[in-house]
């Protein structure tokens, strides 16, 4: 912002707070408030390497304020208010300045009607836009919320809550021409009642999300309305417990190209007993609408626009069943055991089968100290015959050798899934570390792990990851540094790329990824009442699907350093930024930014 609206700020800032006080000198009957905040006054500069430069002194701080009146049971109160501040770097200056504000109150909170207000704005913030295990893009936002719920509980009827929120938003990828903007509402009522010993739970919720994105690889958007309500109960048995919930969902999405809608419903239900001294726990779920359900779940996290399947026809509906019991044997033996029932109606069709499986835990105490192994062995069948035996393994291991700790786990899951259809994917995961403290007050850790898929459900569906960490450290100061690979596919959503879950998404809405990221970072008090912060970041990405593709790379460059006098503090930070997209929304963004200045800590009243 401009400089006189720096000035306004910090002369509406300062007014306020004296307004307050003078309120607090009239004594107010039945106010009650504190007040508290900083501001700091800095020099700040920007500047594009080749290209323009802005220079000059500035203003900041935070006001915070809270209070009640007359009692806090009756009206309470508590506001924040921040102004030329960067949260990514603590108050130092950086690419951008946000600012914001936050207002709460409660009405009536001792009474059998409570309620409550919040609202919310945010401009300017620096965020981010996920790639699945890598670093992320850094995203420019602004922000707003409002929200209010009522409660009421009288005697000898049902307990209610109502409450409504509306929130909206837009965000830019920095160095790029994507973009996009979200609006969301949302309108829920939940009433609780006791009947003869079960408590009884209802609950409706409607929303409606529009969102638009012209983006990294397609342009996305649309409406999307969602209804659904839900029953739960349950309680306490002579000789066990059981619950039971039902929903019912529905949900209307219009998008450019998709346009899709439906309802579904689910029950759970759940019980639990001893046999012999066995614990036993029983459960059932049913699905009359699995494509249903899985879309509405993407669509949702899509920011309202359609995810294509591959099919929505014949209906699909599913129940599982499922018995399980444990046992601990010689102490250091831990057995479980499971049946699992699985059925599947698709059209005129019928899929079913079942499952057997035991897993058994051993410590091996003294033996190989710090080792335990759990392995499990699952055996199907289906209306064909048997279809064979899958195995689940993991092992972990603890130890302190003299001065070392040591951590190592390695899993291996074979698993058969059921939405859309019975299939079968495995993975195995594995990582360790180390760490130890050294002579003279050093000390220092290291780590390294990963996971892929085996095989999967679609050809070329597999996924990996790598990671390793290090860190050296001597009294107050540490050094640290990391490495991570990802590689996949996903579905691209609002809030970044998502991984894929089912095999229904149409390979048109298929987005394939490849990340890598590395980091190093310096932190420490070089001496009493100062500390100081340096950190570099790197990242390249590589993102296609069937509309575009998109290569971006990141880097970042960030230093901090703070020392406090008494209520007096001195800062000082620069940043350098560098962000590129090359393909689709192509572009550049390469900026270095710098901050000293003075700041006060003030308790008002």
């Amino acid at each position: 912002m401009h400089y006189r609206y720096q000035i306004l700020f910090c002369a509406v800032l300062w007014l306020g707070s004296a307004g307050l006080l003078a309120a607090q000198d009239k004594h107010i009957d039945g106010l009650h408030f504190g007040a508290s905040g900083d501001i700091g006054t800095g020099y700040s500069g920007d500047y594009t390497p080749g290209g323009s430069s802005d220079h000059g002194l500035g203003v900041n701080g935070d006001a915070y304020v809270n209070g009640y009146y007359f009692n806090p049971n009756f009206l309470s109160f508590n506001t924040v208010t921040s102004y030329g501040r960067s949260q990514a770097n603590s108050g130092a200056g950086s690419l951008t300045d946000s600012t914001q504000y936050q207002a709460n109150v409660n009405i009536f909170n001792g009474s059998r009607t409570p309620g409550s207000i919040s609202v919310s704005q945010t401009w300017n913030d620096m965020q981010t836009y996920g790639l699945p295990g890598s670093l992320n893009l850094m995203t420019n936002n602004n922000n707003r919320s409002f929200a209010v719920g009522w409660s009421f509980n009288f005697p000898n009827l049902p307990n209610v809550s109502v409450g409504y929120s509306n929130s909206s938003g837009s965000s830019s990828v920095v160095g790029s021409s994507s973009s996009g903007t979200g609006t969301t509402q949302n309108y829920n009522i939940h009433a609780g009642y006791s009947w003869w010993g079960f408590p009884l739970s209802f609950g409706y919720n409607h929303s409606e999300t529009e969102s638009s994105n012209s983006g990294l690889l397609a342009n996305a958007g649309g409406k999307t309305t969602e209804q659904v309500f839900m029953f739960t109960t349950g309680r306490k048995l002579p000789r066990g417990y059981m619950s039971f919930s039902y929903s019912h969902s529905s949900y209307d999405s219009s998008s450019s190209g998709v346009d899709s809608n439906g309802s579904g419903n689910n029950i759970n239900a759940t019980y639990g007993t001893s046999v012999w001294q066995l614990p036993v726990s029983l459960s059932a779920s049913y699905s009359d609408n699995v494509y249903a359900s899985i879309e509405q779940q993407y669509t949702s996290s899509n920011g309202g626009a359609g995810v294509a399947f591959t099919s929505e026809s014949p209906k699909t509906s599913t129940l599982n069943v499922t018995a399980s019991t444990s046992y601990s044997l010689f102490r250091k033996i831990f057995v479980t055991g499971f049946v699992l029932r699985q059925q599947e109606w698709e059209g005129d069709s019928s899929y079913g089968l079942t499952q057997y499986g035991v897993n058994a835990a051993y410590n091996f105490g003294k033996r190989v100290r710090g080792l335990t192994v759990m392995v499990g062995v699952v055996d199907t069948a289906n209306q064909v015959g048997n279809s064979g035996a899958s195995l689940r393994s993991s092992a972990n291991y603890n130890r302190r050798f003299g001065h070392w700790e040591t951590n190592a786990n390695l899993e291996y899951d074979q698993q058969l899934a059921t939405l859309y259809s019975l299939y079968t994917t495995s993975s195995v995961s594995y990582g360790g570390s180390v760490s130890r403290r050294l002579p003279r007050g050093f000390r220092m850790a290291a780590g390294a792990g990963g996971g892929h898929s085996g095989f999967s459900a679609q050809s070329g569906a597999s996924s990996q990851s790598e990671s390793a960490n290090a860190s050296l450290g001597w009294r107050s100061m540490g050094l640290s540094s990391s490495y991570a690979k990802s590689s996949g596919q996903s579905v691209l959503t609002s809030n970044g790329l998502a991984t894929v879950t089912s095999t229904a998404i149409s390979s048109n809405q298929i987005v394939v990824f490849n990340g890598t990221s590395e980091s190093l970072a310096f932190s420490g008090a070089p001496f009493k009442r100062a500390s100081l912060t340096l950190s570099y970041s790197h990242a390249t990405g590589s993102s296609s699907g069937a509309v575009s593709a998109s290569d971006t790379k990141t880097s970042t460059y960030n230093g901090y350093f703070m020392y406090q006098a008494r209520k007096l503090y001195f800062t000082a930070g620069a940043t350098r930024y560098a962000q590129s997209v090359i393909g689709a929304s192509a572009g550049s963004s390469n900026a270095v930014s710098y901050y000293f200045g003075l700041s006060r800590w003030f308790n008002l009243f």
